[in-house]
């Protein structure tokens, strides 16, 4: 079975943004379906499933990164959207 870990991410309330550029693939309710995911664009980069706290239940953030720049973001972000998630977007921490 493939290794992964979940991440536990602070309230926003309490972090302070770190200029980290990450790019996140999805977010999910099941933990299952974040694991496929990262499964799907692991030979991308370093993926990581970090679980934030949603409405009423858990979200697991699919991303990878940290990347150096905003161009290797903008290039990662079309591979990842090749890999067929439109919905991909740059985030920053």
């Amino acid at each position: 079975p493939a290794h992964f870990r979940f991440l536990e991410r602070p309230s926003a309330a309490a972090t302070r943004g770190t200029g980290r550029i990450f790019i996140q693939a999805g977010a999910f309710a099941e933990p299952e379906n974040a694991q496929r995911v990262r499964a799907r664009i692991a030979a991308l980069g370093s993926v990581e499933i970090v679980r934030t706290a949603g409405r009423g239940a858990p979200l697991y953030r699919v991303r990878l990164g940290p990347l150096r720049d905003a161009v290797a973001a903008a290039l990662l972000l079309g591979k990842v959207i090749e890999r067929g998630y439109p919905g991909a977007r740059v985030v920053e921490e």
